[in-house]
């Protein structure tokens, strides 16, 4: 027994220490986002990028007796960790990291759902956490930024913590990475003020507008997006047409520069069943024959739109055909671009035959569509029979001046027609064609636009008045001579008086003696005289 009791005096008492204070490395934040749908989904963002602080264990150490004897035990490192000075420094590093998050680690962990409902009731009541607050550090949008930032490794953007104290968002060129697309979109999942999402030329690819594209199914907020020049391809335009098909609230999207294919126009027709879309750009993509023909039956039962752009695609033959068969039945689009795509006569008939029947479209962009003077034709018959387009811009077209005045004539004598802006671009135009055009701007207040006017008289040189260059100079000696009631014998013995029947001048001697009795004539004027008189040398004139 006593050998019992000895051992038991020698085992070490262990003691139950408080909780170690947080270590950087295992902080994790949490996130705040309000729970607007009755159903769980484990696809959500937020249960991918769960920043909730892991619940912190109790760490249970042994207890050595110290005695003076004892005290290069190395047992008894284990009691004076804890007020070591890297665990001094790593708390008051993390106090005020931690500081907003105390409320939520002192929450039972719980199903997503209910625990995000439960943060967000504590979020309301809560002032320092207000959405309308100025400062970066007390606004809840930026703290999920910085810290889904931390939880998937990239830095964050200064850029964009700014602007989600906004209600616009517009980062350009920036080049970002899949991972902080994915951290933004944490950010904008509960965001009520973000009203405008701008991230053009960011290269954002598929991935990106996947990730943009599962916000957008929990932010009921945003109504403008613009994703152009981001290169989301076929797999991105799949994805986020079909989410913005089911929005309530998205009224203009921009997926312009994207690399959309022809394959995907059945997922681009998808876009024409949101109820609030407003305004579409498909521009700069790769739509083709199927691709129009797909966006012309998409247009057939859409009322919503009212501004589209598909300019800058392949749509020609059926594929141009195809959207003026959409816009002959549409009955709510009023701005439609479809410039540099080359309708050629094809189209251009096609969409007069549109225009005869549509009663809604004001303006219609056909700029660089190859539309020669034979289409202009097909292409005026049916605009003569609209009474609603206002606005007509035909420039960049191998349109003829007569082809354009014709334009012009079709219109002024047709008084139902409203047109009251004409762009012909650099078609240069006679005197009649800009006669026509000012009587128009009187009578109607209509506005032409034009190319240099073309000059109908020849051109006629001003006539100089003669002088000594001019004039044929014999014509001029022999007038001067005549005047002075001078043979050309008397002027020569008049510059050589030595001989009488044979006379020998010097150059010099001559030019001196035109000079000395004033004959106007030039030095070139003196040679051309010199040459046709008989001369003995080069340097002599001489006469018998």
């Amino acid at each position: 027994m006593a050998n019992q009791n000895e051992n038991e005096e020698s085992k070490p008492e262990i003691e139950i220490l408080p909780p170690l204070p947080p270590i950087r490395q295992k902080t994790r934040h949490s996130d705040v986002i309000e729970t607007r749908r009755s159903t769980t989904s484990s696809k959500l963002l937020i249960d991918k990028y769960d920043l909730t602080q892991s619940s912190k264990k109790q760490t249970v150490l042994p207890k050595q007796k110290l005695s003076e004897n004892n005290q290069d035990n190395p047992t008894s490192s284990l009691i004076t960790k804890t007020n070591s000075l890297p665990t001094i420094l790593a708390n008051s590093k993390s106090a005020k990291r931690d500081e907003h998050s105390k409320t939520f680690s002192t929450l039972p962990r719980q199903p997503t759902f209910q625990r995000i409902g439960e943060l967000t009731k504590e979020l309301t009541l809560s002032h320092s956490l207000s959405f309308e607050s100025k400062r970066y550090d007390d606004n809840p949008s930026v703290r999920r930024y910085k810290a889904a930032c931390r939880r998937l490794g990239v830095t964050p953007i200064s850029g964009i913590s700014r602007h989600l104290m906004t209600s616009d968002i517009t980062i350009h060129s920036y080049y970002i990475s899949a991972e902080r697309v994915q951290a933004l979109c944490v950010a904008l999942v509960n965001n009520p003020f973000i009203r405008k999402l701008d991230l053009k030329d960011n290269w954002l690819s598929s991935k990106g507008a996947i990730c943009i594209a599962e916000m957008l199914t929990e932010n009921i907020h945003i109504c403008e997006l613009v994703l152009s020049e981001n290169k989301i391809g076929s797999d991105g335009a799949k994805v986020l047409c079909r989410v913005i098909k089911d929005s309530s609230t998205i009224s203009s999207l921009d997926i312009s520069h994207n690399d959309i294919k022809d394959a995907d126009a059945i997922y681009v027709s998808d876009l024409f069943l949101c109820k609030p879309l407003r305004y579409l750009n498909l521009s700069h993509n790769e739509l083709r024959e199927t691709g129009g023909m797909v966006v012309g039956r998409a247009l057939v039962n859409n009322d919503c739109l009212q501004d589209l752009d598909i300019s800058w695609n392949h749509l020609r033959n059926k594929g141009a055909t195809g959207i003026c068969k959409g816009l002959k039945e549409n009955v709510g689009l009023k701005r439609l671009d479809i410039s540099w795509n080359g309708f050629s006569i094809n189209g251009a008939k096609a969409l007069g035959i549109a225009l005869k029947k549509n009663r809604t479209l004001l303006n219609l962009n056909v700029s660089s569509n190859r539309i020669h003077p034979d289409a202009l034709l097909l292409l005026m018959k049916g605009l003569t029979l609209n009474d609603s387009l206002t606005s007509l811009d035909l420039s960049k077209n191998p349109i003829s001046n007569e082809a354009a005045l014709a334009c012009l004539i079709a219109v002024d004598i047709t008084e139902s027609m409203r047109l009251e802006d004409v762009n012909f671009g650099d078609i240069p135009v006679n005197e009649e064609f800009i006669k026509l055009k000012k009587s128009l701007e009187e009578s109607r207040g209509m506005h032409v636009t034009h190319g240099p006017i073309m000059a109908i008289k020849p051109f006629k040189f001003k006539k100089e008045k003669p002088n000594a260059v001019s004039i044929d100079p014999h014509k001029v000696f022999f007038t001067h001579l005549n005047r002075k009631g001078m043979r050309l014998v008397d002027l020569f013995k008049r510059f050589d008086k030595g001989r009488r029947d044979h006379f020998i001048l010097s150059k010099e001697q001559f030019k001196d003696g035109i000079a000395s009795i004033q004959i106007p004539l030039t030095l070139g004027g003196m040679e051309r005289i010199m040459e046709n008189i008989e001369t003995k040398n080069e340097n002599y004139v001489d006469i018998a």
